[in-house]
């Protein structure tokens, strides 16, 4: 996403502000929609070893190791999200560089 386009989501999403968060927050925080990643902080693109170009735009499913941990990931997601309204499930990701992490995918 070119920084304008990115700037127009975030005013249209009313996220403006939050920027700022994301950019100086320790933690790797992406957003997702439709399973499709949104926006990551630059730390995300640290722990994964990915260009923020690399990830915006993408499937998600590019991050998990197969397509059984990827499909049980959106079952499991949405049935908890369809309850509470959030959820949180724990999977492993491939980095860039073939390394495997754990990573918790939440939403509140």
């Amino acid at each position: 996403m070119r920084v304008s386009r990115r700037r127009s989501f975030l005013q249209a999403t009313g996220s403006l502000p939050a920027e700022s968060i994301l950019l100086a927050v320790p933690a790797g925080i992406g957003m997702v929609v439709n399973r499709v990643i949104m926006e990551v902080n630059p730390r995300v693109c640290d722990i994964l070893g990915y260009r923020r170009e690399e990830l915006v735009g993408q499937n998600s499913c590019m991050l998990y190791l197969s397509d059984e941990d990827y499909n049980y990931v959106g079952k499991e997601k949405y049935r908890q999200i369809a309850g509470p309204g959030s959820g949180t499930v724990e999977t492993r990701f491939r980095c860039k560089d073939g390394r495997i992490i754990f990573a918790s995918r939440d939403r509140h």
